[in-house]
């Protein structure tokens, strides 16, 4: 303290705490006072401190599982999960109004799947509404159907303010080809249903064989086998042509 005081004058240390003052310290006032900060808001987590000491409110929507309830038809995402894979399902009023319920003009907002009562299994449900109506929904989820077998859905959702709406669905499926052999089984789904793309990839071979862009492996030279047999193919045509030097 002794060699605090001797290095500055009173002056100078009012100086320096005027401008501590400026920037730190609480108020019980919700509006602040000069110098001074509103007090901390205990579990106030949706605000932030604005440049003028005073606390701005935020929106701010947390994701949470909701209990699934899939089996009730006037479910939302029972609605969504209906529009997006069946397609002659036909959406009323009343359904079209359950799912607006649910959204935000122009905000995205999103709902998780806990996959408790549906087939399709954990996921996740982003909807956003525009000021005419119109919806959009976007919907992943995937799960373990068993032996192996994991799949994963992308669907995307149009809906019209009219209720005419449209869907375009992309599945992902990755499982083993038997318990006897270490091969992985891939396949891309797509719209129309049952225009799916499937390929093998096979983890156990001997290294001689390739994957063609048919799909399929098939048996490979070594390198050295390939160039001793283009040699060979080269020498035999020049064996064949008709000699020019004289």
């Amino acid at each position: 303290m002794e060699d605090f005081q001797g290095k500055y004058d009173g002056n100078q240390i009012d100086s320096r705490l005027d401008k501590v003052k400026d920037m730190v310290g609480a108020t019980a006032s919700g509006a602040g006072a000069a110098g001074l900060v509103p007090a901390p808001a205990a579990e106030k987590r949706t605000a932030f401190l604005r440049g003028d000491g005073t606390w701005q409110d935020i929106d701010v929507h947390e994701p949470g599982f909701l209990g699934d309830n899939l089996d009730s038809e006037d479910d939302f995402r029972t609605i969504l999960f209906n529009l997006g894979f069946d397609k002659e399902f036909t959406l009323t009023k009343a359904k079209y109004d359950i799912i607006a319920s649910k959204c935000e003009v122009d905000i995205p907002i999103q709902y998780l799947l806990s996959g408790a009562s549906s087939t399709y299994g954990v996921g996740d449900l982003k909807l956003i509404k525009d000021s005419s109506g119109n919806i959009q929904a976007m919907l992943r989820s995937g799960c373990n159907t068993g032996a192996g077998v994991i799949v994963s859905y992308h669907v995307m959702i149009n809906i019209s303010s009219d209720l005419t709406h449209t869907s375009i669905v992309t599945s992902h499926t990755v499982q083993s080809v038997s318990n006897q052999t270490k091969d992985i089984s891939l396949t891309i789904g797509g719209d129309p249903v049952g225009d799916n793309r499937g390929i093998n990839f096979s983890t156990a071979g001997t290294g001689t064989k390739a994957l063609m862009d048919n799909g399929k492996y098939k048996e490979v030279q070594a390198r050295g086998d390939i160039e001793n047999a283009f040699l060979d193919t080269v020498f035999h045509l020049a064996s064949d042509q008709p000699s020019t030097l004289t």
